[in-house]
């Protein structure tokens, strides 16, 4: 695939250290600021202000493509506790075509520069990240 070749910056790659390593943020969301030509952190969550049902929510109301990092908790069937990091491909289906292009592009280079993803999730609307489908992931 061709790259679009915007950079991942080192406070990007920091912001995911984080909370990959130090668990210090829930989520993080990332854009790609085409005046830097890099993908920018645009939001984080703090852990303990955080709850899965209002995070899917405020996702949902993106229009536009977006690279999301989450310190996804939870528990296994047998009640085990789980934690793992999951990379969320955000691109709503009514997104324009050139920014669903560029993001697409940019998604593996992105991907590569985060290092411990568990797993990765391609959503365009809410249920495809609902909680009972990221669980089933694992």
């Amino acid at each position: 695939m061709v790259t679009a070749g915007f950079k991942i910056p080192d406070d990007s790659v920091k912001a995911y250290n984080e909370l990959q390593g130090g668990h210090k943020h829930s989520y993080l969301i990332f854009k790609i600021d085409q005046e830097q030509k890099a993908v920018v952190l645009e939001e984080s969550g703090k852990p303990d202000e955080f709850k899965y049902d209002e995070f899917a929510k405020k996702v949902a109301t993106l229009d536009s493509p977006r690279f999301i990092v989450i310190d996804f908790k939870g528990k296994y069937a047998d009640g085990r506790a789980l934690e793992k990091v999951v990379f969320i491909f955000w691109c709503p289906d009514g997104a324009k075509i050139k920014e669903r292009m560029l993001y697409a592009s940019t998604k593996e280079d992105f991907k590569r520069k985060m290092n411990g993803l568990h797993k990765t999730i391609e959503a365009s609307d809410e249920s495809d990240i609902e909680y009972k489908e990221v669980i089933s992931l694992f």
